[in-house]
């Protein structure tokens, strides 16, 4: 793929792809009407049923010198069609878009104007949730430039997404970053791992980025027992990463914030389908939940991360089912 742009870093886009056929052209074409020239653009087909590989060939061909398609033979989901993409990258800076999203014409100049500028690891920008009808920037003006680990804590559970942000290659590369694969929730300890691992960060205050999650999106077709698998191996890889981040200690209270989180909403979907659909083995899901969030996830309720941002609600919810499962399937469901 030719760079006709030599004296511009190059970016690199990753798009994982599967059955987005209705919103891909889009997503394409506010890509490659960037301002910013020297780009490639990675589509990567996560082994898609629909004409989504089909179009991908056709957009190929009439951008061959910005596109480039990634064939993946069987379904890796997002993470492991990221990457495949990484695997291709060549660009200085690397970003991610998701197929069913678009971004505006000077997204990507602007970050690199502000990664540049400020010497960053990555940059971050503001964001719409067409959704929720709200505009969203999650990287406090506080928690901008040199990082301490205070500031990484308050960055961790302030959430956030990959496709608001501009990386440079090393974070990944340096440190050997990869995603899970077949799964949701792919980038939870990703996130962490960026985070614990960039030595500073900037931000542009500017909605850029339009995140438009589709009904046919990844997230949104899994099986009650398949949703709590994952929540279940998120929770897990969070809990790894005290045996790969040196600065795992300082960051621990954010990172068992993050566990308990997903232990909130893994008891809470559990519990749902007991009311409603009943095809999970309810006392089995929440029992294997409680003992990972137990030996995962030691600082508990008086975490101020946990005491400032989950409801008391949802906290007792939880603390009943550290204390006997069972009861708490009986509370709810009346049997």
């Amino acid at each position: 793929m030719s760079d006709t742009n030599p004296d511009k870093k190059k970016i690199s886009v990753i798009v994982p792809v599967y059955n987005a056929q209705r919103t891909l052209e889009r997503c394409v074409s506010s890509i490659l009407n960037q301002t910013y020239p020297a780009m490639e653009l990675i589509l990567v087909d996560d082994a898609s049923t629909d004409s989504s590989r089909q179009l991908m060939e056709e957009l190929e061909r009439r951008a061959p010198d910005k596109i480039m398609l990634v064939l993946c033979d069987e379904n890796r989901g997002p993470g492991g069609a990221r990457n495949a993409g990484l695997m291709y990258a060549s660009g200085d800076y690397i970003g991610f878009v998701d197929s069913d999203d678009y971004i505006s014409s000077s997204f990507y100049e602007k970050l690199v104007d502000e990664l540049e500028r400020g010497g960053f690891d990555y940059v971050d920008s503001g964001y719409y949730n067409e959704s929720k009808d709200l505009s969203m920037l999650n990287t406090g003006r506080n928690e901008r430039g040199m990082l301490t680990d205070a500031a990484r804590r308050e960055l961790i559970v302030s959430g956030g997404y990959l496709w608001s942000k501009l990386f440079r290659r090393e974070l990944f590369f340096d440190y050997g970053i990869v995603f899970r694969e077949n799964c949701i929730l792919e980038d939870s300890e990703v996130l962490v791992k960026l985070i614990a691992y960039a030595r500073s960060i900037g931000a542009v205050e500017e909605t850029m980025y339009w995140y438009s999650k589709s009904a046919d999106s990844a997230s949104q077709k899994h099986s009650p027992a398949s949703y709590l698998d994952n929540i279940y191996n998120a929770m897990s890889a969070l809990a790894r990463l005290e045996d790969e981040l040196d600065n795992y200690r300082e960051l621990k209270p954010a990172i068992d914030y993050e566990i308990i989180q997903m232990y909130n909403y893994g008891v809470v979907a559990a519990l749902k389908d007991a009311q409603t659909d009943r095809e999970l083995d309810t006392f089995a899901e929440l029992e294997r939940l409680r003992l990972l969030k137990q030996s995962g996830a030691d600082t508990g309720y008086d975490n101020p991360y946990v005491r400032n941002k989950i409801d008391n609600a949802d906290i007792d919810i939880m603390k009943h089912n550290d204390k006997d499962p069972k009861n708490l399937i009986r509370m709810v469901t009346g049997h």
